[in-house]
């Protein structure tokens, strides 16, 4: 049996991580421990603007967590009961529970063949009531945010999770770089990490980035606020990530490149991942879906076989996410996004990262092309 690098769908750890990364934290820790007048803000303001002029905008506010991100721009938003926000169904299910927590009404989109929301659909669903748009650019690819700006007017406001696409592009450009405001991951599975836990809110909006930092820090005496920051040790960590991004991008591109190749010969009734000049793929996953005519049944078992039999661990992301947590399901409409529910039966995603050998990569693709024409 190969040792595959890979024995779980989503690696607990998704980045590579080397000396210089280790480097940069006992750096800091030198610092720590030689300066009693250490300041912490040093790194952090230095991750901050690297990120921001590598992605392209104008400010950048470091914080805890992606889903602390999503929560703190929706409450800049002062959100009523009387609101409608409007996100695609297929979803991490965290994304819902902060449009959830705001009051708002959580009114679900469908999605396109590539997962990500189907603008005209959500042109379809706005109402008076829509105050904004959350838009999650799944599984590294991007969403067409110029056609759904172009169709909006001024008063829907357009939040991007970028949790899972860190380092994609969209017409030559990373994905946040004309954002409003954009929110990303650097959670232990993401592209690149601080140390497991935190994330990056980029935006263009002076005003919006005046209220995060003091939601970031405690009101900062004037507005309510909480602890939502980066330590300086994260900080210094995460310059080091950044730092190789494209590197690790361009592996995972390359580990697909081969998985396309092998499946468009010998897969055609498969739906393979979009990739090209417009989108440019960070493969947070492999998604595709399985064919037309497959049950259920027949893409579970196709996952199935690949862990029983060779230690393959294929999995769903993701299923739309009143299939998955009780709470949203109590509090949407799931009747109303049937090609989600489609789509869901049809997503089958396989583990990528960037240390995957061309062996492995290729007993991975001979596998699963092994098991899936068995079930045709």
């Amino acid at each position: 049996m190969i040792d595959i690098v890979l024995r779980k769908g989503e690696p607990d750890v998704g980045t590579i991580i080397d000396s210089d990364d280790i480097l940069a934290v006992t750096n800091e820790l030198t610092r720590m421990k030689e300066d009693v007048f250490y300041d912490h803000h040093q790194s952090i303001e230095a991750f901050e603007n690297t990120f921001k002029n590598k992605i392209g905008n104008k400010y950048a506010l470091s914080i805890s967590s992606c889903g602390v991100g999503i929560d703190m721009v929706l409450k800049a938003l002062s959100l009523s009961n009387t609101d409608e926000v409007i996100s695609c169904a297929i979803n991490f299910h965290g994304t819902h529970l902060s449009i959830l927590n705001t009051g708002a009404k959580l009114i679900l989109s469908e999605p396109n063949e590539t997962l990500n929301i189907d603008v005209n659909d959500v042109m379809k669903r706005i109402t008076s009531k829509t105050k904004a748009i959350v838009v999650t650019h799944m599984n590294g690819l991007s969403c067409d945010m110029d056609y759904l700006r172009s169709q909006l007017s001024d008063h829907v406001f357009v939040v991007e999770d970028v949790a899972r696409s860190c380092g994609s592009r969209y017409k030559g450009k990373y994905i946040g770089s004309d954002s409003w405001v954009a929110i990303y991951s650097f959670q232990y599975k993401k592209h690149i990490t601080t140390l497991g836990e935190g994330g990056m809110i980029l935006t263009c909006d002076n005003d919006l980035r005046d209220r995060l930092l003091k939601y970031r820090s405690f009101g900062m005496g004037v507005d309510w606020g909480t602890n939502y920051k980066l330590t300086s040790i994260q900080a210094a960590f995460g310059t080091s990530q950044l730092s190789k991004l494209d590197m690790i991008v361009e592996r995972r591109r390359a580990v697909a490149r081969i998985r396309t190749t092998n499946f468009k010969d010998r897969l055609p009734n498969f739906i393979l991942p979009v990739d090209n000049e417009t989108y440019y793929n960070a493969y947070y996953t492999y998604t595709m879906l399985t064919p037309a005519h497959w049950t259920p049944n027949m893409r579970d078992s196709l996952i199935h076989q690949l862990k029983q039999k060779y230690n393959i661990e294929a999995f769903i992301a993701n299923r739309p996410t009143y299939q998955t947590n009780p709470y949203i399901f109590k509090y949407t409409n799931v009747t109303g996004t049937p090609y989600a529910d489609y789509l869901g039966d049809h997503i089958v995603c396989l583990c990528i990262h960037p240390l995957i050998t061309e062996v492995e990569n290729q007993y991975i693709v001979d596998k699963f092309i092994e098991v899936a024409q068995k079930i045709n």
